[in-house]
């Protein structure tokens, strides 16, 4: 009975996932077999250096698929599949607000300094999302870029000192807290629920055993 249950609960949480990889895979052998290789390797020849623009994403998905195959991979990631849905509220608001400081980074900073690192990493929103997101997820200063700007105005100063306090010290943090949380309470709550269904099998066993037995002796 729990191997049914269990059989029932997992390819819903992970047909989406096995969907992608295999999108991946067809993506890869189309571009694969519609690439000209022999065209780049003689450009290559000519300067000097072998140019290939391929990225080679499907080299570890073809490995994450042969890992989906297992019931215990799969029931993993599920789980975590789950928490981030459940978290998803936590991570609208560390979003939110890294969006907020996009905004703020590219409206102070943007076309203002001769810099090119500053200025590379300001003048649109993409570029500065990325950046903004590095800084304010993992602490990191860019001493390249934050250092002059921290020289030009007290401003500027406090505005990288709130991103970073506020990101890395109470958004991660809250992010990471209420992802183990809640993993945590998933987990044991499948736990319980599969140790039901062995009880509730463990109790048919018993049954059907005890009819048997009653069966030999009439």
């Amino acid at each position: 009975t729990d191997i049914r249950r269990y059989d029932r609960w997992r390819p819903s949480r992970v047909f989406m996932v096995r969907q992608f990889c295999c999108f991946l895979l067809v993506l890869d052998f189309i571009i694969l077999a519609s690439t000209d290789y022999a065209a780049e390797r003689s450009a290559g020849e000519e300067d000097g250096i072998y140019k290939n623009t391929l990225l080679p994403y499907s080299t570890p998905v073809r490995g994450f698929v042969i890992l989906l195959r297992h019931r215990e991979v799969q029931a993993s990631l599920a789980s975590f599949v789950v928490t981030i849905l459940k978290s998803a509220d936590v991570m609208i608001v560390g979003f939110s607000f890294l969006t907020v400081v996009v905004c703020m980074g590219v409206c102070i900073l943007g076309n203002i300094y001769d810099s090119d690192a500053i200025g590379r990493n300001t003048d649109d929103y993409r570029s500065a999302y990325i950046w903004l997101f590095t800084l304010v997820i993992t602490g990191s200063n860019y001493p390249d870029a934050v250092i002059p700007t921290y020289e030009h105005s007290r401003l500027f100063r406090l505005f990288f000192i709130i991103a970073g306090v506020i990101g890395t010290f109470f958004l991660v943090a809250l992010i990471i807290a209420s992802f183990q949380s809640t993993y945590t309470k998933h987990m044991h709550k499948l736990e319980d629920l599969l140790d039901l269904e062995r009880r509730k099998a463990t109790v048919v066993a018993y049954e059907v055993l005890k009819l048997e037995q009653e069966r030999e002796v009439r």
